[in-house]
């Protein structure tokens, strides 16, 4: 299934109207690529003009799991290398779609405790498009970054093509 998404994420505080959390929500900001966001693949992750409100981000998880996995195991080792022509399987179950999905994280953002967020999407696309949400912290003892808390946020009603929902 191929998803166009177009999206912009207005994280702001409940109770701080107006403040945005999220640097460059609009995507508007940067270059080639979106700055304050994880570089596109161009194989599951493009950069999109819509013509109208500006950047867009695109996700494609039909491509084949197993040459996705390759690729993304090539850009650990050369972030400059080039992706490959997608090899669309005829069994859905063989995506990347099927498994591990695609997506495109921001920063990390500051959080406090017990505050209230905001998270609003502009999206459009067939299927059930989601949010997921990752909280990290540093670890006590190992000092390092630990995943602490995860939420899938989907939008309300069905899924079916969806156009601009809040």
């Amino acid at each position: 299934m191929r998803i166009g998404l177009s999206v912009m994420m207005l994280l702001a505080a409940a109770l701080q109207a107006g403040e945005n959390l999220l640097p460059n929500g609009s995507f508007d900001e940067g270059g080639k690529e979106a700055l304050h966001w994880e570089k596109t693949d161009n194989l599951t992750s493009f950069w999109r003009n819509d013509g109208q409100r500006g950047r867009i981000l695109e996700l494609d998880t039909r491509p084949d799991r197993k040459q996705v996995l390759a690729y993304w195991k090539e850009r650990k080792r050369n972030p400059d290398a080039p992706a490959p022509k997608a090899v669309i399987s005829k069994e859905p179950l063989k995506s990347i779609g099927s498994n591990e999905g695609t997506a495109l994280d921001s920063v990390l953002l500051d959080v406090k405790p017990g505050q209230d967020y905001k998270l609003s999407v502009d999206y459009r696309g067939a299927g059930t498009p989601f949010v997921w949400i990752k909280g990290f912290m540093i670890h006590p003892k190992r000092k390092t970054l630990t995943d602490c808390y995860q939420t899938r946020l989907t939008p309300p009603g069905g899924a079916a093509d969806r156009r601009r929902r809040r």
